[in-house]
């Protein structure tokens, strides 16, 4: 059911009257708040491939595509026969295989890592990643600190 209702007092700058569904928010509410917010365009990290700045990285090169205080993007593309050295990391790490595949260890464990398929890699726990006779791409998402719980991966890193 839809009424009319008068403007907010404490808003007197949105629409002088407004549709309202009962239970819920107003059209008009919701672009109000819309025209609120602002279009954030900026330019990626590193936009080329290059190669990964780290010793034991071998044959693999990335683009940075977000690097904020606490989330950090980036593309990976691995030769054949490509690696990147066991380290533990400091955050939490998700790694998407979107081309090819590979392995990857994470602590004692091994594992193969195909096309669509994604490993998770807990803050502080040694992990490798690397491919033998295929290349690989691979989206790598970190998140400091909050890690990922809410997908039930782990509790928050810190």
């Amino acid at each position: 059911m839809w009424v009319r209702v008068p403007p907010s007092a404490t808003h007197p700058q949105r629409p002088s009257s407004r549709v309202v569904r009962r239970g819920g928010a107003s059209l008009e509410r919701l672009l109000w708040y819309s025209s609120c917010v602002s279009v954030d365009i900026a330019p990626v990290p590193r936009p080329e491939w290059s190669p990964l700045g780290r010793e034991g990285a071998v044959g693999v090169e990335g683009k940075v595509l977000v690097r904020e205080a606490a989330f950090f993007v980036a593309l990976l593309r691995f030769q054949p026969h490509a690696t990147i050295d066991e380290h533990p990391g400091a955050n939490d790490t998700l790694v998407v295989c979107l081309e090819g595949d590979g392995f990857t260890s994470v602590g004692d464990a091994t594992a193969a890592l195909r096309e669509s398929e994604r490993v998770f890699w807990p803050a502080k726990v040694p992990h490798r990643l690397w491919t033998e006779r295929t290349p690989m791409k691979t989206l790598m998402i970190e998140r400091a600190g909050v890690g990922f719980p809410e997908r039930g991966l782990a509790e928050p890193s810190g």
